[in-house]
């Protein structure tokens, strides 16, 4: 994340499964400027209208997706990123009301 800090874009961020990240973030985050922003365990975002969930764990971006009250469910891990959308808005996502 430090060397994205160097293009001046904003950052969104989700805790991971690494207990040491919180401090690290927090330290990034007092020198940013309101260019980086830290959600915790997970962040609710607006996007175009659009209703997004971002998580890390994949067992709640499962049960997230499955409310179907959101148009796009992201979560990641070390072995897998994976975004799926309930929404025609987002047609290079498989249409997607819970995963199976």
């Amino acid at each position: 994340m430090r060397s994205s800090l160097k293009f001046n874009i904003p950052i969104h961020a989700v805790h991971g499964n690494n207990s040491g990240d919180v401090y690290a973030l927090y330290r990034m985050l007092a020198k940013t400027n309101g260019q980086f922003t830290y959600y915790g365990e997970d962040a609710v975002l607006e996007l175009g209208g659009r209703k997004i969930f971002v998580t890390h764990m994949p067992h709640y971006g499962q049960a997230f997706a499955c409310t179907g009250d959101y148009d796009l469910v992201c979560h990641g891990s070390r072995l897998a990123d994976e975004c799926r959308s309930n929404s025609s808005s987002f047609p290079h996502r498989r249409k997607s009301g819970c995963f199976s």
